[in-house]
């Protein structure tokens, strides 16, 4: 997988650990709310 931006955004503010969220992502639109009543935002 190419990262755009690999580097840590500020490097004096260090914190660990720390994810790059940079590359594609997966989604969907949830426009009858079953994730809220599934509970997805648990997972």
């Amino acid at each position: 997988m190419n990262i755009p931006r690999p580097e840590y955004p500020r490097p004096q503010l260090v914190r660990e650990p720390w994810v790059n969220l940079n590359g594609k992502w997966e989604f969907e639109i949830d426009n009858a709310m079953v994730g809220f009543a599934k509970k997805y935002y648990e997972r």
